[in-house]
């Protein structure tokens, strides 16, 4: 059998990075427009800052169950997935963290840039 290109830890360092990552542009552009431009108009943010932070917390889930079952065969796994996110805590924090991005994704929709400001601060 081949080895795998990416273990399971490696992938949640880079999945966190840009979960992370893409949370503190968030922050830091709603930051910037609420208090150094308070009578700017709606914010217009950038979709890649949403689409970035959305795949990284879509893609967490099956890198955690991967990480924890210790092979990447398993993170396809419904019943292994359903147990990671209802008895582990790293699955409880995923369920909080997808949560949070949804309401993130929300908040730009309807143009609520402070709501962003305080979503975004894990």
């Amino acid at each position: 059998m081949s080895e795998a290109v990416l273990d399971p830890q490696s992938a949640l360092i880079l999945c966190r990075s840009a979960i992370f990552g893409s949370s503190l542009m968030i922050w830091g552009a709603s930051v910037f427009r609420w208090r150094l431009l308070p009578g700017a108009s709606r914010m217009r943010f950038e979709p890649w800052m949403v689409v970035t932070l959305i795949i990284a917390v879509g893609l967490l889930l099956p890198v955690q169950v991967a990480r924890i079952a210790g092979d990447w065969e398993d993170a396809g796994d419904p019943d292994l997935v359903w147990d990671v996110v209802m008895f582990t805590s790293p699955g409880n924090a995923w369920a909080l963290q997808a949560v949070a991005a949804m309401s993130v994704v929300l908040s730009f929709i309807l143009g609520w840039t402070r709501a962003a400001l305080v979503l975004t601060c894990h």
